[in-house]
């Protein structure tokens, strides 16, 4: 379940690790940067920044458009961050119904 969406071009930070994660007791932190996701070094660089314990993916906008259904399937509490205001509002134009959380609110 999507229990967070953020927008953090820092993207994984002290913040996020141990503040947010807890908060959230988040399984996996989902992090869509296009610029990560094709750099390997960015990526190991978040690998080594992530809290024990704790899943992470580094995906491009295009990847997690396509991965949404099995994300939202996944039994696990997910903080999904994006990098830049444009990916996560063509995220949230493209895949309204993922941007809803669990909430009591409508």
């Amino acid at each position: 379940m999507i229990k967070l969406v953020r927008l953090d071009y820092r993207l994984l930070h002290g913040q996020v690790c141990f503040t947010w994660v807890q908060h959230v007791s988040a399984h996996r932190v989902i992090i869509v940067d296009d610029d990560s996701a094709n750099d390997d070094l960015k990526k190991s660089a978040l690998k080594l920044a992530k809290p024990q314990g704790v899943r992470l993916n580094v995906f491009t906008l295009e990847q997690i458009l396509a991965k949404m259904p099995k994300v939202q399937q996944l039994k696990e509490n997910i903080i999904i961050i994006f990098g830049n205001v444009h990916d996560l509002a063509t995220f949230a134009k493209t895949d309204q119904k993922s941007t809803r959380l669990n909430s009591s609110h409508p």
